[in-house]
């Protein structure tokens, strides 16, 4: 991709090498700077960071500088709403495919082969269906951990689901299980059926050992995933904690804590930054065995979403995070904005 000169202008020529590119769902891209035909072009790393993002043609790229050799990149379509996807954790936000026939409906962006158009044909003929079938060509961010997601188009789903949120069961042909995911509207207007929420699993109420409702709940990560036994031990310490607001849960990724990255910065979920964090950026003080240090809060407005930056390293460096640790996030309510971070080490589970 050719970088335009007027944004270069802003560089004074020092753009040059690799930089980073931060992707909407927090990934880290290194991406190589080179100048071809007195052009600077991004060259090895941009093609996958393009293919791990479905990006087409007509999108539309917002390059953010944040620090040094860092940008944040926001993903629009052509219509101008924010396309978030990426390979692992996000939606298919899709309109319908126009289809070589009445009987079922294909999502853009899927394309059958004769054969599996064949195949599909004789399974409709086959079950003879009441309604219109829709068709998904599984993607990696159709199966993938943490959270698959599987996008209907809004004009499907207008035509055949009667509710914002309703209740969906999911079942084989001749077969007894059944499944119910969530299913519900995006702002945007497309309806997307998942197994969890899109944003963070919130625990609403943990027992405590009076048999009674705790006032700590906890909220984790869409990023995070927690066993059965993580799961014990955060709440376990969240009982410990007995905070006024409910903590913040993340399992460390390689963005967040691995040494390799050079930029490392941590997002703090939406459902536990929005009511609890302000909505502009400002210094946060993180409190760890009784030090503390000083890290930077950037807020995308446009997507609302919280970041720790500048700071969030040494953080890290200082206290020997590592991808699989976990961090509970302890909002302190008086002074300056501070959270505690209590850390559960991988090696307790």
């Amino acid at each position: 991709m050719v970088m335009p000169s007027r944004f270069l202008k802003n560089f004074a020529g020092k753009l040059s090498g690799t930089i980073k590119l931060v992707s909407p769902n927090g990934s880290l891209y290194d991406v190589e700077v080179a100048k071809r035909f007195n052009k600077v072009v991004l060259r090895h790393g941009w093609g996958d960071f393009v293919d791990a993002h479905h990006i087409e043609e007509n999108n539309f790229l917002l390059f953010r500088h944040i620090e040094n050799s860092l940008f944040e990149v926001l993903i629009l379509d052509a219509d101008g709403w924010e396309d978030n996807l990426s390979e692992n954790e996000s939606f298919q936000l899709d309109d319908l495919q126009t289809n070589p026939g009445p009987n079922y409906v294909l999502s853009r962006g899927s394309y059958l082969s004769k054969a599996q158009e064949g195949r599909v044909m004789a399974l409709i003929q086959e079950i003879q269906p009441e309604s219109t079938v829709y068709v998904a060509v599984m993607r990696k961010c159709h199966i993938l951990k943490p959270g698959p997601y599987l996008a209907i188009p809004k004009g499907y789903a207008f035509a055949h689901f009667l509710h914002e949120r309703t209740n969906v069961t999911l079942q084989r042909p001749g077969k007894s299980k059944k499944w119910h995911p969530r299913f519900y509207q995006r702002k945007d207007k497309h309806h997307v059926s998942s197994d969890s929420d899109k944003d963070e699993a919130s625990h609403k109420s943990l027992k405590s050992n009076s048999g009674g409702p705790s006032e700590a709940p906890y909220i984790v990560s869409s990023k995070s995933c927690l066993s059965q036994s993580q799961k014990k031990i955060v709440e376990e310490k969240v009982r410990a904690i007995q905070s006024e607001v409910p903590v913040f849960v993340a399992i460390m990724k390689k963005v967040n804590a691995d040494v390799s990255y050079r930029y490392r910065i941590m997002e703090l979920g939406k459902r536990f930054a929005a009511p609890h964090l302000p909505h502009r950026g400002q210094t946060v003080l993180l409190q760890c065995m009784k030090k503390v240090w000083k890290t930077k809060m950037m807020i995308l407005s446009g997507s609302r979403r919280w970041f720790l930056v500048g700071g969030w390293a040494t953080f890290v460096r200082d206290n020997g995070l590592r991808v699989g640790d976990i961090c509970l996030f302890e909002l302190k309510k008086k002074g300056e904005l501070t959270m505690k971070v209590h850390i559960i080490s991988r090696e307790q589970f």
